[in-house]
C-alpha cells in the first residue's frame, strides 16, 4: 500500500474513532430499509451543546440547514438509481403508443410531480399544446421515502446537542421536524434540473421538456435551462416560438 493511501486510510480510522455514528435508514427501489452512517465529531458535538444552549430551535438556523442538506444527500440521493432510469426512457422515446400507426416523433413532453405522504408521484406524457390527441400513455415513477424513519435521526442528532425541541411534540401543537419550512419541492426541481440534462446529454437527445408542479400548478419550468414559463394560453408553445423554435402540431 502507498503511503498516501496508507495515510488516508489511519485518518479515516482516526476520524471514525473519534466520532458518534447515527443510523439513517433509507428505502430503497425494492422498499427495503437501507442504513447510512452519518458520523459526528465528538469534539464538534461538545462544542455545539456550549452553542446551543438555551436556543429555540426555530431560530437555530444550523440544525434547519442540516436537515435540508440530509434530506438532499440522502432522500433525495436514493432515488438516482430510478429518476436515471426514467429520464433514459423518456429521452429514448419508449412510450406505449396505443395506435401502432402513429408514428414515433415526439419534440415536446411535459413532466408534472405530486408530493403525497411519503411519495414524490412523477408522470411524464406529450406535451398538451403539441400533440392534443396524442394516443400515447403516460409514463409513471413513484419515489418513497419513509419520513419517519428520517424525523428518528434528526431527533437523534438535536438529542446529541441537547437542544430543546418539545414544542414540535406537544399534544396541541405538533409539526413534523422532518418537512418543517422544507422546500422540497424546489430541491426536488434542482434535482430534476440536474439529471435531465445528464441524460439528455448522455442519449444525445434533441426532446424539449417542461416540468410543472402539479399539486399547485403555479408554474412551469423549462427543464433544459430552468427558465419559467407563466401566464400564456398555449404556454409552452408560445414560449417555444418566442425562442425561434417552430414545431408541428402532430405525431408524424
Amino acid at each position: 500500500m502507498k503511503l498516501k493511501q496508507l495515510l488516508s486510510k489511519l485518518r479515516y480510522r482516526n476520524q471514525i474513532k473519534n466520532s458518534i455514528a447515527l443510523d439513517f435508514k433509507v428505502l430503497n427501489k425494492s422498499g427495503k430499509l437501507e442504513i447510512f452512517k452519518l458520523y459526528l465529531s465528538k469534539k464538534k458535538i461538545n462544542q455545539q451543546i456550549k452553542v446551543t444552549k438555551g436556543i429555540d430551535i426555530y431560530e437555530f438556523n444550523y440544525f434547519w440547514e442540516l436537515r435540508n442538506d440530509l434530506f438532499k444527500s440522502i432522500i433525495l440521493k436514493s432515488f438516482e438509481p430510478q429518476i436515471k432510469e426514467y429520464l433514459k426512457k423518456i429521452h429514448k422515446d419508449e412510450f406505449i403508443y396505443t395506435d401502432k400507426n402513429e408514428k414515433k416523433s415526439l419534440k415536446v413532453i411535459s413532466m408534472y410531480y405530486h408530493f403525497y405522504d411519503d411519495e414524490i408521484y412523477v408522470f411524464v406524457e406529450p406535451n398538451y399544446d403539441y400533440y392534443p390527441d396524442n394516443k400515447i400513455k403516460r409514463l409513471e415513477l413513484h419515489l418513497k421515502y419513509d419520513s419517519n424513519e428520517f424525523e428518528k435521526s434528526l431527533i437523534q442528532i438535536l438529542d446529541l446537542w441537547q437542544l430543546d425541541y418539545s414544542s414540535f411534540t406537544k399534544d396541541d401543537y405538533y409539526e413534523s421536524i422532518w418537512d418543517f419550512d422544507l422546500e422540497i419541492d424546489s430541491f426536488f426541481l434542482e434535482f430534476m434540473f440536474k439529471h435531465w440534462s445528464e441524460i439528455k446529454k448522455e442519449t444525445n437527445s434533441d426532446l424539449i421538456g417542461f416540468i410543472t408542479y402539479a399539486t399547485r400548478g403555479l408554474y412551469t419550468y423549462d427543464l433544459d435551462n430552468k427558465s419559467e414559463v407563466r401566464d400564456l394560453k398555449n404556454e409552452t408553445k408560445k414560449y417555444l416560438e418566442n425562442k425561434n423554435i417552430y414545431l408541428k402540431n402532430e405525431l408524424s
